[in-house]
């Protein structure tokens, strides 16, 4: 097998944050998703890194984990504007908690896309999976052509395991 080479590139996207008195500047990392049959990108994951106005870097997910749903949303929508702006010719992936998909709105804004290119990794299963409006808006979404994944999944993941057989991951 040929060795893959590839890098993950830094896109600076301009969103700025105020956090109390630290500014700090959000920048996306894409990383390529390999298929190991064929040694071709098929996917791109999109991440987040952080850094304060003087460079250094903060530990994303801390900084997430003390983040809200409505600064989640922004992102991702600000994402997916980005990346199918600038032509990416590959389906991507953002990250989002699964009580994000709560929000009408939200999901009006998500279906609002003509290219539905970009597929919705959750991270974080926040919320009883068996909330009706969640499952109707996750379901309303994957008929329109958007894709769910299910991001860093093992076995003791209990959150997780309970949304087999209620989502289509």
């Amino acid at each position: 097998m040929e060795l893959i080479r590839f890098s993950v590139e830094n896109i600076k996207i301009g969103i700025i944050i105020k956090k109390g008195s630290t500014y700090a500047e959000l920048d996306c990392l894409v990383q390529p998703i390999i298929d190991t049959e064929s040694s071709e990108i098929r996917y791109f994951e999109v991440l987040s890194r952080v850094s304060k106005h003087s460079g250094e870097q903060l530990n994303s997910e801390d900084f997430f984990n003390e983040i809200d749903d409505e600064f989640i949303k922004l992102v991702s929508i600000h994402q997916i504007y980005y990346f199918q702006r600038h032509g990416i010719d590959k389906d991507f992936s953002i990250n989002l908690t699964i009580s994000t998909l709560l929000d009408e709105k939200f999901i009006s804004k998500l279906l609002s896309f003509n290219n539905k290119n970009f597929i919705l990794e959750i991270n974080d299963v926040n919320h009883d999976a068996r909330c009706n409006t969640l499952l109707q808006n996750i379901a309303k979404l994957q008929r329109s052509g958007i894709k769910f994944w299910l991001d860093d999944y093992y076995h003791e993941y209990n959150s997780a395991n309970l949304t087999f057989g209620l989502i289509a991951w």
